[in-house]
């Protein structure tokens, strides 16, 4: 399959939860094949890719596991979408009608929030009480508009 098949594929799996990005399967995809868990093929200017050997006995150790999408909190994504969403209305109105200034300090603090976000992947798991699950969009209530 290629790297948009399999982006069509997860999206239907998980009936439009996890949506991947190209900027995500490839970069992905190449490190799977780099660890001989797939094998590349061209076919008309488009690489197929399948599970090598070695990919079919790793997936093999993981039949029965569900995927990822099935063991997220449904109430935390759709609040992490919502955060998302509030962000997105924030940056397009600072690009409206913000000045150079505000829109040039907009971009270092974005940058800095997805910098902060891998990092926080980066993270080793925590034991213990789950983190904080309540919507903080309401103290920042005033700040969504103009």
């Amino acid at each position: 399959m290629h790297g948009y098949g399999i982006i069509r594929e997860v999206d239907v799996r998980s009936n439009g939860t996890w949506r991947l990005s190209p900027g995500a399967v490839y970069p992905t995809l190449n490190a799977l094949e780099a660890d001989g868990l797939v094998t590349a093929v061209g076919d008309s200017g488009r690489s197929v890719y399948s599970l090598s050997e070695r990919g079919r006995a790793a997936a093999a150790e993981l039949a029965g596991t569900p995927p990822p999408w099935e063991t997220h909190d449904d109430d935390q994504l759709a609040e992490l979408g919502q955060a998302v969403e509030a962000l997105a209305v924030a940056a397009r109105q600072i690009a409206e009608v913000g000045e150079a200034r505000q829109r040039a300090e907009a971009v270092t603090v974005l940058v800095q929030a997805r910098r902060r976000l891998y990092a926080l992947l980066a993270e080793e798991p925590v034991q213990g009480p789950e983190p904080h699950t309540g919507t903080q969009l309401a103290d920042d209530a005033g700040h969504d508009q103009p």
